[in-house]
């Protein structure tokens, strides 16, 4: 298996099966409820939007006639799992505390 194949192979299914793609931003939602963690909000919102996509195009509204060369892919596959891997290697490291002053304590 080469990088190619674990980018753009493993969404394959989510171009058969396009309401998916709701179950990594479902679960990205939650995590997202639990830690409020931005990163996790984007990487949910991304898997979102690729889900209304997939279904748009599954349904012939964005993508009519052959659809069989998909260019838009070889930018999104990347960008979900860049979002995706932020977002999870985030929720292991714990979050800065702010100081609300310039003598407040650390």
């Amino acid at each position: 298996m080469n990088w190619d194949d674990l980018i753009f192979q493993t969404f394959a299914v989510f171009i058969r099966w396009p309401a998916g793609a709701f179950i990594p931003a479902a679960v990205f939602g939650g995590l997202f409820l639990l830690n409020r963690r931005i990163a996790v909000l984007v990487a949910a919102l991304c898997w979102a939007g690729y889900a209304i996509l997939e279904i748009l195009n599954h349904a012939g509204i964005t993508c009519r006639g052959n659809c069989n060369i998909r260019v838009d892919l070889l930018f999104i596959y990347p960008l979900l799992w860049i979002v995706s891997l932020v977002a999870l290697v985030l929720l292991f490291f714990p979050r800065r505390r702010r100081l609300k002053g310039p003598d407040a304590p650390a």
